[in-house]
């Protein structure tokens, strides 16, 4: 097993004492995420490091991804305010995904979808994720383009879905 950050480890603790979504929030953006440990190498953005202690610490054991999104959607909200933290977030999301679940890229349309409908990710940071399939390379040195074309293809019937929805609002308004 890849050698994990004590960051996780910190936010963790927080989660399990109780503390509140705000003040996970403000702990996270503390600690900072300069010269993480990411699957054992080293991760020099402070945003993507943030998002995946984010994920490692409140999603990675979830029985079941969506609810947990659900059930954290408060702290995920706090921790994915700017257009660059929902994009890091969606970057270490899929980078956990590949490392940790799998089988359940399967499903990533579902996770998108929760992710939109509690207003963590905006629709044009998914789209831009979606444009993005190298995006993890900036961040994981041993990214490979075939899982992120995985997590793309699973994703797809979501990122439809939206964009259809957006035609179909343009198409009402002429």
């Amino acid at each position: 097993m890849a050698e994990e950050d004590a960051r996780i480890g910190e936010l963790r603790e927080a989660l399990e004492e109780g503390k509140t979504d705000q003040e996970v929030a403000e702990l996270l953006q503390g600690l900072g995420g300069k010269d993480a440990i990411i699957y054992g190498g080293m991760c020099f953005d402070d945003d993507f490091a943030k998002a995946h202690f984010l994920i490692n610490a409140c999603l990675l054991n979830a029985a079941k991804l969506t609810d947990e999104i659900v059930k954290r959607k408060e702290l995920l909200k706090a921790c994915c305010k700017s257009e660059e933290q929902q994009m890091a977030f969606l970057f270490a999301m899929e980078l956990m995904i590949v490392k940790e679940k799998r089988r359940g890229i399967k499903k990533y349309d579902d996770i998108l979808r929760k992710l939109w409908e509690q207003d963590i990710i905006s629709e044009d940071q998914m789209d831009a994720w979606y444009r993005k399939e190298d995006g993890l390379k900036q961040h994981y040195p041993d990214f490979q383009l075939d899982d992120a074309i995985d997590c793309r293809k699973a994703g797809w019937k979501f990122i439809d879905w939206v964009q259809q929805g957006e035609d179909d609002d343009e198409e009402e308004d002429d």
